[in-house]
């Protein structure tokens, strides 16, 4: 028996992120990012595209993940990458995966995603078949 139900998306739910010290969760929707409160499934905020610029359209998302110093990943259908400050949601950085040459359009996107256990390095699951490994960039 399900002890409580999570009603807020209106379209499918891909992904669902917990928290690593704190007692919250991210799920992606394909409508929406929403933020919980746990243990009971307390709605939070929801991350739309209101809070959070540049979202992709909505529909694309796919995944997101959160390191230990709280940079929250939202990784979309259509490729787009965001990274925010998992408390105050701002936006820290944004980009785009390119997909290989010659894939076909139900290939593209990110799939999945996860830190790896340094918190620095994003590892990306992608439907060109591709597993990508992301590394901070340090200005010069």
């Amino acid at each position: 028996k399900a002890y409580t139900r999570l009603t807020r998306h209106r379209e499918a739910v891909h992904s669902i992120t917990l928290h690593h010290s704190e007692s919250t969760m991210v799920t992606v929707g394909a409508d929406h990012v929403r933020k919980w409160k746990l243990p009971a499934g307390d709605f939070f905020t929801n991350m739309n595209n209101t809070t959070i610029p540049n979202a992709p359209q909505a529909g694309l998302w796919n995944t997101s993940c959160v390191n230990a110093d709280n940079v929250l990943f939202v990784g979309s259908r259509d490729g787009k990458m965001r990274f925010y400050d998992y408390g105050s949601h701002r936006l820290y950085q944004h980009g785009e995966t390119k997909s290989v040459k010659g894939a076909m359009a139900g290939e593209l996107g990110i799939r999945c995603a996860t830190f790896d256990i340094s918190g620095t390095r994003l590892l990306t699951g992608e439907g060109d078949k591709m597993v990508k490994i992301w590394g901070q960039v340090t200005p010069q």
